[in-house]
C-alpha cells in the first residue's frame, strides 16, 4: 500500500489513472484485480440508461477492434453494481 502521494510502500505506487477516473485509490498490481465492463456490457447486465452511466466515472480507451470507431468507455463494475 502506498502513502497517496505516488510514494508507495515497499515498492507498491498508486494508480493516478484509476484516482482520476474512479475517484479510487488503488496500488498499481492491485488494478489489475479489478473488473472494467464496457459501456454496452454495463446497459445490458444492470439494465442502465446512459443517464445512469453518466453519473459514474469511466476510462476512455482507444477501440481495439478499429482505431476510426468510437472510444470505448470502460466502468468500474463494482461501481455500475
Amino acid at each position: 500500500r502506498g502513502d497517496g502521494d505516488g510514494d508507495g510502500l515497499g515498492g507498491c505506487f498508486w494508480s493516478e489513472k484509476m484516482k482520476q477516473a474512479f475517484g479510487i485509490q488503488v496500488c498499481k498490481p492491485c488494478e489489475r484485480d479489478l473488473q472494467l465492463i464496457t459501456k454496452s456490457t454495463a446497459k445490458e447486465k444492470y439494465l442502465l440508461s446512459d443517464s445512469d452511466l453518466s453519473k459514474l466515472g469511466r476510462l476512455v480507451k482507444e477501440n481495439p477492434r478499429h482505431k476510426q470507431w468510437k472510444p470505448m468507455h470502460l466502468f468500474l463494475e463494482m461501481q455500475v453494481e
